[in-house]
């Protein structure tokens, strides 16, 4: 079994404007939101956050302040994604 993570990047951004959306949480769980595997990523000045994952089933959860965001079911199978 290896350890390999592979970048998972975050871009949010604010619709229509197309403006990032800076200081977003972002926590990444299991595919069942049993397990929390990322507490909390944050957005940084260009709307982005990445982390590294492993392979894996995974559910991304948004929150920022006076924002209303669906959460993203997705699977990391070993190539670098960005959303």
């Amino acid at each position: 079994m290896t350890n390999v993570v592979y970048p998972i990047t975050f871009l949010l951004r604010e619709t229509p404007s197309q403006e990032e959306i800076v200081g977003a949480f972002i926590s990444i769980w299991d595919e069942t939101f049993n397990n929390l595997i990322v507490p909390n990523l944050t957005t940084n000045v260009d709307g982005t956050a990445t982390v590294g994952l492993p392979d894996g089933v995974y559910n991304a959860v948004f929150y920022n302040e006076g924002f209303t965001f669906t959460p993203i079911f997705f699977h990391v199978t070993g190539a670098p994604i960005t959303f």
